[in-house]
């Protein structure tokens, strides 16, 4: 009798352990290529079904997803994803249906809201996307990108935004006037004009703007694109035209340029989040930008050649391929209060730069592939980022700056080598001098203080040279990590809250430094490996030993030694006489 139960026991668990498993995972599958599923894991595994699936229905709303929803599945090529008006409701993050590089792809009657994006399709050759509602998404309720007219070959129709306007996308020739939508996406939509239209994305975010991907020689006029993600956002677009229109308070920037020479004249761009006009490198130089006004009223600066420009108060400066270009005591202004703009240099070189002010920006001088420039006494006070931001840039160098209360840090480096930096001023700030990734820079005569993290702070950014800086007051001095054939030498670095001078699996040579009153220790490493030095001056070396002793070769009790000596010396002999 007990081995009967045993197995019926057995049978039992089985039965109930597959049911509860097929509950738990399963998506249905009604026939003739149709499957419905119930949460966005039994979507995704039903998208992948080749052999049952080509129409995917979503059978209930889905709430608060822990990632996007439809996460570009395998197999989503060649199938129908149908919400059947059900919502997809986010977490504020990721994507509601994202998908890369996938063809022939259908997505209807789908109700989305409440992620980064609504809806992320990049590449989507062959897609239809029509009938759906995507709106409080915190980018974009609908993200389009391409960057070949080939990827534009698609059908996007009768999808609403927030309040009931229409996102609005075209991919052929077209004309649009007094027209209100909520998004405009322009894809190999060349020859086109816009009139006297007005863009509006969610009353509650900054949202949506309009997109121009691979289309050329089209007009926008009187265009109204405000309090949205980016203004106007231009990729890979040649000789289109932008006048009379307004691009103001939006998140990122009002106009942005990505390879995209544009004609830009006699517009309104003010108060946006970064740059009031953004852009990147290549034939973006190439655009001409005249009479537009920036963030307090003043005027947005362009350069693309070898100008002077000279004795100006601007809200902008950008020298885009302007080389041997010479500025000399120009203010960027800001009156507004709020930290966007600065002066903006793209693949710029040989440019002398003397007295430039830009304070309280996005970042005070913000350089992206430039080399062999000169900046004499600048100064960067307060800017929401960085005092100077180097990007893949070489050989420049930053002489007797003033660099104060900067968020990020007074000059900050990636991907850029052989810059020299001397006899800057650098207080306050997260860093004063960051490296990452760089290589065979001098930091330089600098006076760097009271910094919250590191002042000078070089992470895999080998062979550089650190040398006569006096960093004090901060929570740590020098720090170098993962940085070899660096030479720290000549520096004094004292009364840091935690630590003077530190390294971090790297090989460094340490000459004449002097580290006193730091409160944690004056040098430190968990194994300084084959670093070197001679004539350093600590008490709390921590490990540290200069060739031929323990410790440091001089300590700080000696130099205070010395300093009262030689007061004493002195007060003698002003007695004497």
């Amino acid at each position: 009798m007990f081995f009967v139960d045993m197995r019926f026991a057995i049978i039992l668990g089985l039965i109930v352990f597959a049911c509860f498993s097929a509950g738990v995972s399963a998506y249905d599958v009604i026939g003739g290529g149709v499957c419905d599923c119930g949460n966005c894991s039994d979507c995704n595994s039903a998208l992948n079904d080749n052999e049952n699936c080509t129409t995917v229905r979503l059978s209930s709303d889905v709430s608060s997803p822990t990632s996007s929803c439809i996460n570009n599945p395998d197999n989503f090529n060649n199938k129908v994803f149908d919400c059947m008006n059900h919502w997809i409701n986010g977490s504020g993050q990721y994507h509601g249906v994202y998908a890369y590089a996938k063809e022939n792809v259908t997505i209807q009657n789908c109700e989305v809201t409440n992620f980064w994006n609504g809806l992320n399709l990049y590449f989507p050759r062959g897609f239809i996307v029509r009938n759906n509602t995507l709106v409080e998404n915190n980018r974009y309720d609908l993200r389009v990108w391409a960057d070949g007219k080939e990827q534009c070959m698609f059908v996007m129709e009768n999808n609403m935004g927030p309040e009931g306007r229409p996102i609005l996308v075209y991919n052929s020739s077209f004309s649009l006037a007094n027209a209100v939508a909520s998004q405009l996406v322009l894809c190999a939509a060349d020859n086109s004009s816009v009139v006297n239209v007005t863009v509006v994305g969610s009353s509650s975010l900054d949202n949506n703007g309009i997109d121009v991907f691979v289309t050329d020689d089209s007009n926008f006029t009187d265009v109204n694109s405000s309090d949205n993600y980016y203004g106007i956002y231009f990729l890979r677009s040649n000789n289109n035209r932008v006048e009379g229109s307004i691009f103001n308070s939006n998140l990122w920037d009002g106009v942005y340029l990505w390879d995209a020479p544009t004609i830009i004249s006699d517009n309104t761009m003010l108060y946006n989040g970064r740059y009031d006009l953004g852009g990147t490198i290549g034939t973006t130089c190439n655009s001409v930008v005249t009479g537009n006004t920036g963030t307090g009223g003043l005027p947005i600066r362009f350069v693309n050649s070898a100008e002077t420009v000279s004795d100006e108060v601007v809200s902008e400066l950008i020298l885009c391929q302007a080389d041997d270009a010479v500025v000399r005591n120009v203010t960027l202004a800001n009156v507004s209060g709020i930290k966007n703009n600065g002066v903006l240099m793209l693949n710029t070189n040989r440019a002398n730069i003397t007295d430039v002010t830009s304070s309280s920006h996005y970042h005070g001088f913000n350089l992206d592939y430039c080399a062999d420039n000169v900046f004499l006494r600048p100064t960067a006070n307060g800017n929401d980022n960085d005092g100077f931001y180097f990007g893949s840039s070489v050989r420049n160098r930053v002489l007797n700056g003033t660099l104060v209360s900067n968020t990020r840090a007074g000059i900050s480096l990636t991907q850029s080598n052989y810059n020299n930096l001397s006899y800057n001023l650098v207080h306050f700030g997260w860093w004063g001098v960051y490296e990452y990734l760089s290589s065979n820079n001098t930091v330089e005569q600098n006076n760097v203080s009271a910094t919250s993290n590191m002042g000078v702070y070089l992470t895999s950014s080998p062979d550089g040279l650190v040398v006569g800086n006096t960093v004090n007051d901060g929570d740590q001095g020098i720090y170098v990590l993962n940085s070899d054939g660096v030479s720290v030498v000549n520096n004094t670095v004292n009364s840091n809250g935690f630590r003077g001078i530190s390294a971090s699996g790297s090989d460094v040579v340490f000459n004449g430094n002097t580290a006193c009153g730091n409160i944690n220790s004056d040098f430190y490493s968990s194994d300084w490996g084959a670093s070197s030095g001679d004539g350093n001056r600590c008490s709390l070396p921590d490990g540290w030993n200069d060739s031929g002793t323990s410790g440091c070769t001089y300590s700080c009790q000696e130099s205070l030694v010395h300093l009262l000596y030689g007061g004493w010396n002195l007060l003698s002999l002003r007695l004497i006489a």
